[in-house]
């Protein structure tokens, strides 16, 4: 993770470089509109952030980038949230954390009038949350056939059902056994959803 402000190609340089560094950043927009970055103090635009995503998809083409957002912070448009939504898509966002603003004790933005209806904030919420499930799902979607590594790393929900995750950090589900917690093994995606993949255990010399 790391404030986007302080990403940069060293960085990006890193991730397409070192072997042991996972195709995954989280990287933190919190809102599209520049004015509202502006007063948040974010210390970037809009446009520098994209740029940053688009570096560094130049050095590592197949990231997945995710992100934390604000709906609802003080004085923010219907412009100003399509901007946000406008953000996610031109990034291919495929994950995020999205909350409605409340103001928080000694901020600056405590001290401005906390103007937007719950009722807007609860329908950007929804708004905001059912495009980042799109965006996973049309993601997710490309691994279907494709054999990907996983690091399985518990069970679950069901008997015989272990779960792990890729190297870009998307859940995969699959039947297995315990003798594969915390190895890597290769797993034959054969469905998917904007939460978790399924698939299939790639037994060697089977």
């Amino acid at each position: 993770t790391s404030h986007p402000g302080g990403f940069n190609v060293r960085i990006a340089k890193a991730m397409s470089e070192i072997d042991k560094v996972c195709p995954f950043v989280h990287l933190p927009p919190q809102s599209g509109s520049n004015r509202i970055l502006k007063l948040m103090n974010r210390g970037y635009t809009a446009e520098e952030y994209i740029e940053k995503v688009d570096m560094l998809r130049s050095y590592v083409e197949d990231v997945c980038v995710s992100g934390d957002f604000i709906v609802g912070f003080p004085t923010e448009s219907e412009e100003d949230f399509e901007e946000t939504m406008k953000l996610v898509e031109r990034c291919k966002i495929s994950h995020g954390y999205v909350f409605e603003y409340c103001p928080r004790p000694l901020t600056k933005a405590s001290q401005m009038e906390d103007d937007v209806p719950k009722e807007v904030k609860n329908r950007r919420l929804k708004e905001l949350q059912d495009l980042l499930k799109k965006m996973a799902l049309e993601e997710s979607s490309k691994k279907v056939g494709k054999v990907e590594e996983v690091l399985v790393d518990g069970r679950g929900k069901k008997e015989n059902q272990f779960s792990g995750r890729t190297k870009d950090n998307k859940l995969v589900i699959f039947d297995g056994n315990k003798s594969m917690i915390g190895k890597f093994i290769k797993v034959e995606i054969v469905e998917t959803s904007p939460f978790f993949l399924k698939g299939k255990p790639i037994i060697e010399g089977a």
